[in-house]
């Protein structure tokens, strides 16, 4: 059986898999900043952040890489 992207948004919600999504990029964002990699984790809280504005450890993060 395949399934669609429908098949998974709908039961949850678009908010809700963007906020998901969010979550996974500030993941892996910090875990870029753990091992030094600045610009991938700027990349990746970024991407949290267009996909949830209101994410504040994607802001704490991007703070931090500004920061010299």
């Amino acid at each position: 059986m395949a399934f669609t992207s429908a098949d998974i948004v709908a039961p949850i919600g678009t908010t809700a898999l963007s906020r998901l999504l969010a979550e996974a990029h500030t993941v892996l964002a910090d875990a870029y900043v753990q091992s030094k990699e600045v610009e991938a984790a700027r990349t990746e809280a970024e991407r949290a952040l267009a996909l949830d504005p209101s994410s504040s450890e994607a802001k704490r993060l991007l703070d931090m890489l500004k920061s010299p």
